[in-house]
Protein backbone atom coordinates (compact mmCIF):
# COMPACT_ATOMS: atom_id res chain seq x y z
CA UNK A 1 0.00 0.00 0.00
CA UNK A 2 1.33 3.46 -0.98
CA UNK A 3 1.90 5.95 1.84
CA UNK A 4 -0.21 9.10 1.36
CA UNK A 5 1.80 12.11 0.20
CA UNK A 6 1.10 15.21 2.36
CA UNK A 7 1.58 17.54 -0.59
CA UNK A 8 -0.90 15.59 -2.69
CA UNK A 9 -3.43 15.58 0.12
CA UNK A 10 -3.19 19.35 0.53
CA UNK A 11 -3.35 19.86 -3.22
CA UNK A 12 -6.41 17.64 -3.60
CA UNK A 13 -8.23 19.39 -0.76
CA UNK A 14 -7.47 22.88 -2.04
CA UNK A 15 -8.29 22.12 -5.66
CA UNK A 16 -11.63 20.58 -4.75
CA UNK A 17 -12.47 23.35 -2.23
CA UNK A 18 -11.45 26.18 -4.57
CA UNK A 19 -13.24 24.65 -7.52
CA UNK A 20 -16.40 23.95 -5.55
CA UNK A 21 -16.22 27.38 -3.93
CA UNK A 22 -15.90 29.11 -7.28
CA UNK A 23 -18.96 27.32 -8.67
CA UNK A 24 -20.95 28.03 -5.49
CA UNK A 25 -20.03 31.74 -5.41
CA UNK A 26 -20.78 32.23 -9.08
CA UNK A 27 -24.10 30.37 -8.81
CA UNK A 28 -25.14 32.48 -5.80
CA UNK A 29 -24.11 35.67 -7.62
CA UNK A 30 -26.13 34.67 -10.66
CA UNK A 31 -29.24 33.96 -8.58
CA UNK A 32 -28.95 37.30 -6.77
CA UNK A 33 -28.37 39.14 -10.04
CA UNK A 34 -31.50 37.62 -11.57
CA UNK A 35 -33.53 38.54 -8.48
CA UNK A 36 -32.32 42.16 -8.31
CA UNK A 37 -32.40 43.11 -11.98
CA UNK A 38 -35.52 44.07 -13.76
CA UNK A 39 -34.75 42.03 -16.84
CA UNK A 40 -34.92 38.58 -15.20
CA UNK A 41 -35.10 36.27 -18.25
CA UNK A 42 -32.25 38.01 -20.09
CA UNK A 43 -30.04 38.08 -16.99
CA UNK A 44 -30.82 34.44 -16.25
CA UNK A 45 -29.93 33.44 -19.81
CA UNK A 46 -26.64 35.34 -19.62
CA UNK A 47 -25.77 33.76 -16.27
CA UNK A 48 -26.69 30.34 -17.61
CA UNK A 49 -24.45 30.84 -20.65
CA UNK A 50 -21.48 31.98 -18.57
CA UNK A 51 -21.94 29.15 -16.07
CA UNK A 52 -22.20 26.60 -18.90
CA UNK A 53 -18.94 27.95 -20.32
CA UNK A 54 -17.01 28.06 -17.05
CA UNK A 55 -18.13 24.75 -15.52
CA UNK A 56 -16.36 22.53 -18.11
CA UNK A 57 -13.22 24.66 -17.77
CA UNK A 58 -13.18 24.39 -13.98
CA UNK A 59 -14.04 20.69 -14.08
CA UNK A 60 -11.30 19.98 -16.61
CA UNK A 61 -8.77 21.94 -14.55
CA UNK A 62 -9.65 20.03 -11.37
CA UNK A 63 -9.59 16.67 -13.18
CA UNK A 64 -6.28 17.41 -14.91
CA UNK A 65 -4.49 18.44 -11.70
CA UNK A 66 -5.77 15.44 -9.73
CA UNK A 67 -5.06 13.00 -12.57
CA UNK A 68 -1.52 14.30 -13.04
CA UNK A 69 -0.54 13.68 -9.44
CA UNK A 70 -2.66 10.71 -8.47
CA UNK A 71 -2.60 8.67 -11.70
CA UNK A 72 1.18 9.04 -11.81
CA UNK A 73 1.39 7.76 -8.25
CA UNK A 74 -0.88 4.82 -9.04
CA UNK A 75 1.27 3.99 -12.06
CA UNK A 76 4.39 4.03 -9.89
CA UNK A 77 2.75 1.74 -7.35
CA UNK A 78 1.62 -0.69 -10.06
CA UNK A 79 5.06 -0.68 -11.67
CA UNK A 80 6.72 -1.36 -8.32
CA UNK A 81 4.32 -4.22 -7.62
CA UNK A 82 5.04 -5.70 -11.06
CA UNK A 83 8.78 -5.40 -10.50
CA UNK A 84 8.59 -7.16 -7.12
CA UNK A 85 6.36 -9.90 -8.50
CA UNK A 86 8.67 -10.44 -11.46
CA UNK A 87 11.66 -10.54 -9.12
CA UNK A 88 10.01 -13.29 -7.09
CA UNK A 89 9.37 -15.38 -10.19
CA UNK A 90 12.88 -14.89 -11.54
CA UNK A 91 14.38 -15.95 -8.22
CA UNK A 92 13.16 -19.51 -8.82
CA UNK A 93 15.81 -22.11 -9.59
CA UNK A 94 16.38 -22.45 -13.34
CA UNK A 95 16.77 -26.22 -13.16
CA UNK A 96 13.32 -26.57 -11.60
CA UNK A 97 11.75 -24.90 -14.66
CA UNK A 98 13.89 -26.70 -17.24
CA UNK A 99 13.18 -29.72 -19.42
CA UNK A 100 15.00 -32.56 -17.64
CA UNK A 101 18.17 -33.71 -19.36
CA UNK A 102 16.82 -37.26 -19.57
CA UNK A 103 13.79 -36.03 -21.54
CA UNK A 104 15.71 -34.09 -24.19
CA UNK A 105 15.38 -35.40 -27.73
CA UNK A 106 18.67 -34.84 -29.54
CA UNK A 107 20.85 -35.83 -32.47
CA UNK A 108 23.77 -37.91 -31.23
CA UNK A 109 27.30 -37.17 -32.41
CA UNK A 110 30.62 -38.55 -31.20
CA UNK A 111 32.62 -35.33 -31.32
CA UNK A 112 32.97 -31.99 -33.08
CA UNK A 113 34.61 -33.52 -36.15
CA UNK A 114 31.69 -35.88 -36.68
CA UNK A 115 29.28 -33.00 -36.19
CA UNK A 116 30.87 -30.94 -38.93
CA UNK A 117 30.66 -33.86 -41.36
CA UNK A 118 27.00 -34.78 -40.79
CA UNK A 119 24.81 -33.97 -43.78
CA UNK A 120 22.02 -31.45 -43.46
CA UNK A 121 19.37 -33.78 -44.83
CA UNK A 122 19.92 -36.05 -41.80
CA UNK A 123 19.55 -33.12 -39.41
CA UNK A 124 16.52 -31.75 -41.19
CA UNK A 125 14.84 -35.14 -41.05
CA UNK A 126 15.47 -35.34 -37.31
CA UNK A 127 13.45 -32.20 -36.64
CA UNK A 128 10.29 -34.28 -36.97
CA UNK A 129 11.15 -36.03 -33.68
CA UNK A 130 11.24 -32.81 -31.67
CA UNK A 131 8.17 -31.01 -32.99
CA UNK A 132 6.90 -28.45 -31.92
CA UNK A 133 10.22 -26.98 -30.71
CA UNK A 134 11.84 -26.57 -34.16
CA UNK A 135 15.26 -26.77 -32.54
CA UNK A 136 17.62 -29.71 -32.35
CA UNK A 137 20.40 -30.18 -29.78
CA UNK A 138 23.49 -31.98 -31.07
CA UNK A 139 24.83 -33.93 -28.10
CA UNK A 140 27.68 -36.31 -27.37
CA UNK A 141 27.25 -39.75 -25.73
CA UNK A 142 28.23 -38.29 -22.34
CA UNK A 143 25.37 -35.78 -22.53
CA UNK A 144 27.27 -32.59 -23.47
CA UNK A 145 25.75 -30.17 -25.98
CA UNK A 146 27.99 -29.19 -28.88
CA UNK A 147 25.43 -27.13 -30.79
CA UNK A 148 21.74 -26.28 -30.82
CA UNK A 149 20.36 -26.04 -34.35
CA UNK A 150 17.22 -24.04 -35.07
CA UNK A 151 15.05 -24.69 -38.08
CA UNK A 152 15.09 -21.10 -39.34
CA UNK A 153 18.85 -20.67 -39.99
CA UNK A 154 18.95 -24.16 -41.51
CA UNK A 155 16.12 -23.38 -43.93
CA UNK A 156 17.60 -19.96 -44.75
CA UNK A 157 20.96 -21.54 -45.55
CA UNK A 158 19.44 -24.23 -47.77
CA UNK A 159 17.40 -21.62 -49.62
CA UNK A 160 20.58 -19.63 -50.32
CA UNK A 161 22.36 -22.77 -51.57
CA UNK A 162 19.69 -23.74 -54.09
CA UNK A 163 19.95 -25.79 -56.32
CA UNK A 164 22.37 -27.75 -54.13
CA UNK A 165 20.71 -30.57 -52.18
CA UNK A 166 20.73 -30.99 -48.41
CA UNK A 167 22.39 -34.39 -48.82
CA UNK A 168 25.39 -32.69 -50.45
CA UNK A 169 25.81 -30.06 -47.74
CA UNK A 170 27.20 -30.59 -44.26
CA UNK A 171 26.84 -28.97 -40.88
CA UNK A 172 30.34 -27.57 -41.45
CA UNK A 173 29.09 -25.79 -44.57
CA UNK A 174 26.32 -24.24 -42.51
CA UNK A 175 28.77 -23.01 -39.85
CA UNK A 176 30.96 -21.45 -42.53
CA UNK A 177 28.04 -19.53 -44.04
CA UNK A 178 26.42 -16.24 -43.06
CA UNK A 179 23.98 -18.24 -40.90
CA UNK A 180 26.85 -19.82 -38.96
CA UNK A 181 26.97 -17.12 -36.29
CA UNK A 182 23.33 -17.77 -35.42
CA UNK A 183 24.16 -21.44 -34.88
CA UNK A 184 27.38 -20.93 -32.92
CA UNK A 185 25.79 -18.37 -30.56
CA UNK A 186 22.43 -20.07 -30.11
CA UNK A 187 23.08 -21.43 -26.60
CA UNK A 188 24.24 -20.35 -23.15
CA UNK A 189 25.06 -22.39 -20.05
CA UNK A 190 24.35 -21.88 -16.35
CA UNK A 191 25.10 -23.95 -13.26
CA UNK A 192 22.52 -26.08 -11.46
CA UNK A 193 22.21 -23.48 -8.68
CA UNK A 194 21.52 -20.59 -11.08
CA UNK A 195 18.22 -18.75 -10.87
CA UNK A 196 15.76 -18.22 -13.66
CA UNK A 197 16.74 -14.54 -13.63
CA UNK A 198 20.39 -15.42 -14.22
CA UNK A 199 19.47 -17.72 -17.09
CA UNK A 200 17.31 -14.99 -18.62
CA UNK A 201 20.09 -12.39 -18.28
CA UNK A 202 22.71 -14.68 -19.81
CA UNK A 203 20.44 -15.48 -22.74
CA UNK A 204 19.52 -11.86 -23.43
CA UNK A 205 23.15 -10.72 -23.23
CA UNK A 206 24.21 -13.03 -26.06
CA UNK A 207 23.08 -12.15 -29.61
CA UNK A 208 21.10 -14.93 -31.35
CA UNK A 209 20.85 -16.95 -28.11
CA UNK A 210 17.49 -18.64 -27.61
CA UNK A 211 18.41 -21.59 -25.39
CA UNK A 212 19.99 -22.05 -21.96
CA UNK A 213 21.36 -25.39 -20.80
CA UNK A 214 21.85 -26.21 -17.14
CA UNK A 215 24.97 -28.17 -16.22
CA UNK A 216 26.73 -28.97 -12.95
CA UNK A 217 29.01 -25.91 -12.98
CA UNK A 218 27.70 -24.00 -15.98
CA UNK A 219 30.34 -25.36 -18.40
CA UNK A 220 29.45 -26.32 -21.95
CA UNK A 221 31.58 -29.48 -21.75
CA UNK A 222 29.53 -30.92 -18.87
CA UNK A 223 26.51 -33.20 -19.02
CA UNK A 224 23.25 -31.38 -19.53
CA UNK A 225 20.90 -31.50 -16.54
CA UNK A 226 18.17 -29.34 -18.00
CA UNK A 227 17.18 -27.26 -21.01
CA UNK A 228 15.39 -23.91 -21.04
CA UNK A 229 14.14 -22.48 -24.32
CA UNK A 230 13.50 -18.76 -24.69
CA UNK A 231 9.76 -19.49 -24.72
CA UNK A 232 9.99 -21.51 -21.50
CA UNK A 233 11.93 -18.71 -19.78
CA UNK A 234 9.36 -16.14 -20.84
CA UNK A 235 6.45 -18.29 -19.70
CA UNK A 236 8.08 -19.07 -16.35
CA UNK A 237 8.84 -15.38 -15.77
CA UNK A 238 5.24 -14.30 -16.40
CA UNK A 239 3.34 -17.24 -14.93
Amino acid sequence: MTTPNPFQERLANRVVIWGTGFVAVYSATAVIAVALTGDGPATAETAKYILGTLLPVVGTWIGTVLAFYFCKENYRAAAEETRLSLGQRLSKQALAEAIPGTSIKFYGVKDDAETLAVTLDKLRGDFARIDPYYRLPLMTPDGAVLYILHRQPLDSFLADQCPKLAKDLTFGDLLASAQGERVRNAAEFVSKVATLGEAKSRMEAKPHCQDVFVTENGKSTEKVLGWLTNNAIQEAATA
